[in-house]
């Protein structure tokens, strides 16, 4: 019985005269493994009271909470860059220092305490960011973080993949969304302010509307839910080209109209219609319900 005997072949460094590429150098080494705790900074001001509070960011999450009477104290952790609290009188300004290799603001998690009643503004390209407890205004501009807001006097932020949650808030609320789902509590009492627009995030909104509210939503595939305090008081104009309307809280309606394609628009109202929710989708669907 014959053998297999195996067979090398051997490939010449050159072929009709053309030689071959030379090899890829080799990768340079990986950094070394830092050791010990991670790297951490404080900054502190003393203010006369509740201030305007700034902050720009890469990625480093953020959280804002109600502090000191007249102090603000930021903490950044986990991070190999510094910051600093700029004072400009009535408005405070967090500015991080440049560290090793990557720019500021990309890592780590920030920590802020303000004065109650203090207002906020963030910048943030992919940033989590929570507030809680300032008491003022909360103003947030977000490329994909999610943004957790609660205890404010009002709420206005532009979200393009982040999702949002808002509790607590006794003012107007202003938010626009791209992909990110928004869930919204109004605690100002039967005068709430909403705008919301999203092109396929959801709202799922909880409150009361009576005299002097006014919730307007728009979406384009998003669907818009409403939990309304049995007090509630409104008149309802909803605008769809195919979404559905779920009525759970018993509206009167005064004109329907159904066109093709599942297209149509409702006016309705319940009790004596003194506030005015307005909804406009093109294939969300609208729920009505009691809180």
């Amino acid at each position: 019985m014959s053998r297999l005997v195996p067979i090398f072949l051997f490939v010449p460094l050159a072929i009709a005269g053309v030689a071959l590429a030379q090899p890829l150098p080799p990768l340079p080494p990986l950094p070394p493994l830092k050791a010990g705790p991670a790297a951490s900074a404080t900054a502190k001001l003393d203010v006369k009271g509740p201030i305007l509070l700034r902050v720009s960011a890469i990625s480093t999450d953020i959280d804002v909470v109600g502090g000191a009477a007249r102090q603000v104290k930021a903490v950044l952790s986990d991070a190999e860059f510094g910051l600093r609290l700029v004072d400009h009188g009535d408005r405070v300004d967090l500015v991080f220092e440049s560290g090793e290799g990557a720019p500021p603001g990309h890592e780590g998690r920030l920590h802020i305490e303000v004065p109650p009643g203090s207002h906020v503004e963030i910048s943030t390209v992919a940033s989590d960011v929570h507030v809680e407890n300032v008491g003022g205004n909360v103003r947030v501009r977000s490329t994909s973080g999610d943004l957790h807001v609660r205890g404010a006097a009002s709420v206005e932020a532009l979200l393009i993949s982040g999702e949002a949650s808002l509790e607590d808030v006794r003012g107007e609320v202003r938010l626009r969304t791209v992909s990110g789902d928004a869930r919204v509590v109004q605690s100002g009492g039967a005068a709430s302010h909403l705008e919301f627009g999203s092109t396929s995030g959801d709202l799922d909104w909880k409150g009361a509307c009576g005299a002097g509210c006014r919730i307007e939503a728009r979406t384009t595939s998003g669907d818009v839910g409403l939990a309304l305090a049995p007090s509630s008081s409104f008149e309802l104009h909803f605008v769809s080209h195919s979404g559905d309307l779920d009525d759970r809280l018993g509206v009167s309606v005064l004109d329907a109209e159904h066109g093709k394609h599942g297209a149509g628009q409702v006016r309705a109202r319940i009790g004596k219609a003194e506030g005015l929710v307005e909804c406009q989708t093109f294939s969300g669907d609208l729920d009505l319900r009691k809180r």
